[in-house]
């Protein structure tokens, strides 16, 4: 079991593996964005700078290159390639968003995750209707130093998920898309409920995490919650999938239910539901990722702990 102190203030938002590394995208003192590479023996800060466009309303998404080191989108024309803790920070021009079409889209942040230097970016209307989200396929070619949007953004059809509003008017029906994994050709997606703007202050009304056909439609549910809306209590589900792509992450938004707060992991390769077992002194932890060969790593405060099974 090895342990990492990260730098004073850090707020993390989204995490990657990289060689066996952890890379954690967050904020530093000075509220810029900054990667926090966690190594074999030391966490190294790596500064970003500004933001191309400081009016953007976008959510960085960061993406870990096939090919090596991490790509930071930053917009939907900015991104930047760091190959390492030593950097340095190579930017890269993104081409393509007038295809992602007329409407005020944002990147809505987030890790997706892929084999390929190809992933699915999920994006959002904007603030004010930020329950519509969307992915669009999204390449970065490091030799060539570019990155192109591939087509328009794509949705999920609502007519496939268990949405039910309990009785709440409902004029625009939507399945959300909260987070991507191409794996082995294949994508999956978790979708964390129809109005989920509010989410994390009313709770929403169904989880779902599932494997899409080449069609993008549904072709296996890998696990599935709903009804909540029938219930007096709030509900919802934040998840991410691994860097390596043989799980997802469930953490309960509240302590309702039966998993009372606590998380789980779910593996892709039979859809079974694990209940982690913490170390002791680390019940509280939050799971941030997976390595095949290091294990998983948990934070805690500002402490990165990295254990080899939960």
């Amino acid at each position: 079991m090895s342990r990492f102190t990260l730098p004073d203030a850090l707020a993390h938002k989204y995490t990657a593996v990289r060689g066996g590394d952890l890379v954690l995208l967050g904020t530093g003192k000075d509220d810029q964005d900054a990667l926090f590479w966690v190594g074999r023996d030391e966490v190294r800060t790596v500064r970003l700078g500004e933001r191309p466009d400081e009016d953007s309303y976008s959510e960085p998404s960061l993406l870990a290159h096939p090919d090596g080191g991490v790509v930071v989108v930053r917009d939907l024309e900015h991104a930047v390639h760091v190959a390492g803790p030593d950097g340095p920070v190579v930017p890269i021009p993104v081409s393509g968003a007038d295809l992602l079409g007329g409407a005020p889209l944002i990147l809505y942040g987030g890790a997706a995750v892929s084999d390929e230097a190809r992933w699915h970016v999920v994006l959002s209307d904007g603030l004010l209707m930020a329950d519509l989200r969307y992915a669009a396929p999204l390449s970065v070619d490091l030799a060539a130093g570019t990155a192109r949007w591939e087509s328009a953004p794509w949705a999920l059809d609502p007519t496939e998920f268990p949405r039910d509003l309990g009785g709440l008017q409902d004029n625009d029906p939507r399945a959300s898309i909260s987070a991507t994994l191409l794996h082995g050709g294949t994508l999956h997606v978790c979708s964390a409920g129809s109005l989920i703007r509010s989410m994390w202050a009313k709770g929403t009304d169904f989880f779902s995490c599932v494997r899409l056909t080449q069609d993008g439609r549904v072709g296996h549910r890998l696990h599935e919650e709903s009804g909540w809306k029938q219930d007096t209590k709030k509900h919802g589900i934040d998840a991410r999938f691994t860097a390596d792509g043989a799980y997802a992450i469930l953490r309960p938004v509240f302590r309702t239910g039966t998993w009372n707060g606590r998380p789980r992991i779910l593996r892709l390769a039979d859809g079974n539901l694990l209940t982690p077992e913490f170390p002791r002194g680390l019940a509280s932890a939050d799971i941030l990722d997976h390595h095949p060969d290091r294990g998983w790593w948990l934070r805690l405060k500002d402490t990165v702990t990295v254990v080899p099974a939960l």
